[in-house]
């Protein structure tokens, strides 16, 4: 199947976007990223300005036992469990659909957010399409070399579920729709799906540059990856 723009011609425009990405920038991206997360969950650093009420509720959440607290993150996330996760989906920007009030939660104090998200993280299963249009290799370049580039929030989004989560679902997503004519089998696909593989193996190296990072975060724990190929 060939990618079509127009498709009263079938013909001639192409896109013409680099996939390329070294795995050197990606292992150093996830080891930046890594280390800013250990800084950020520093329970030692210095508190953020909260309302009264805000502290108040940390104090409070705090103040119970860890199962305790793990009931009310899971009640308040929708956090699964290890027989039955929860399937998360990154939203795109603009969506009809919003996240819920309760992700709140994750910004009200730096040990709630570690605890609430590091459930998360290593039960739930998250959802990555692979598409033409994420820019992962000006994700690495913005996060290595302090670039202001045009991403999307989606596209850091996708980054840092590959490297964060332990059970990663990859679907691979090709827009397209049927040819007019019956007689004609090929479909008319979105110009930049010619570079579909290229991202496909983008998101096969950042995840799999995350992966000895998670094992040593979570070693009793199996780190899953399922990619579907029927999403065409």
């Amino acid at each position: 199947m060939r990618p079509y723009r127009y498709a009263e011609s079938k013909q001639g425009w192409l896109s013409t976007i680099d996939t390329r990405i070294k795995r050197k920038d990606v292992d150093d991206t996830v080891a930046r990223l890594n280390q800013l997360r250990k800084a950020i969950f520093n329970f030692n650093a210095s508190p953020s300005h909260t309302s009264f009420h805000s502290r108040e509720l940390k104090d409070r959440i705090l103040q119970l036992p860890g199962e305790v607290r793990n009931a009310i993150y899971r009640y308040a996330l929708d956090i699964g469990t290890p027989a039955n996760p929860t399937t998360r989906i990154p939203l795109r920007p603009h969506t009809a659909q919003r996240p819920k009030n309760s992700l709140a939660l994750l910004r009200n104090c730096k040990q709630i957010s570690v605890e609430a998200r590091t459930m998360m993280e290593a039960i739930d299963i998250v959802y990555v399409p692979v598409m033409p249009t994420v820019k992962y290799e000006m994700v690495v370049q913005r996060i290595l070399h302090n670039v202001v580039s045009p991403l999307t929030g989606i596209d850091n989004t996708f980054f840092a579920a590959l490297t964060t989560y332990m059970n990663v679902h990859i679907h691979l997503h090709v827009k397209f729709k049927p040819a007019s004519a019956l007689e004609d089998p090929e479909p008319f696909l979105d110009a930049e799906a010619a570079y579909f593989y290229g991202r496909f193996r983008q998101t096969l190296i950042i995840y799999t540059s995350a992966s000895a990072l998670l094992a040593a975060r979570w070693p009793s724990q199996k780190y899953r990856g399922l990619v579907h190929l029927n999403h065409f």
